[in-house]
């Protein structure tokens, strides 16, 4: 669904970025998979960066007063 809609924006209208956008779209065919997973594992690990924002926003200091379920154990998974 998300794929279409992206080749029709493409294909359809003339914007500027459309031609880093054709070619941004054929990233996720060039990176092989584990890659991408290790890439995801270690953007949403405790001590990642997304938690940590998370952590930022929400005014905690450490992992260990506000922590999402890691995602290489089985709550996570």
């Amino acid at each position: 669904v998300v794929g279409t809609g992206c080749a029709w924006l493409v294909t359809a209208y003339d914007f500027p970025g459309r031609r880093v956008l054709s070619w941004a779209l054929l990233l996720p065919l060039a990176v092989p998979t584990y890659i991408v997973a290790f890439a995801y594992l270690d953007l949403l690990h405790p001590i990642g960066p997304v938690q940590g924002a998370i952590r930022w926003l929400l005014g905690f200091d450490s992992p260990r007063q506000f922590r999402l379920p890691d995602l290489r154990s089985l709550p996570g998974a």
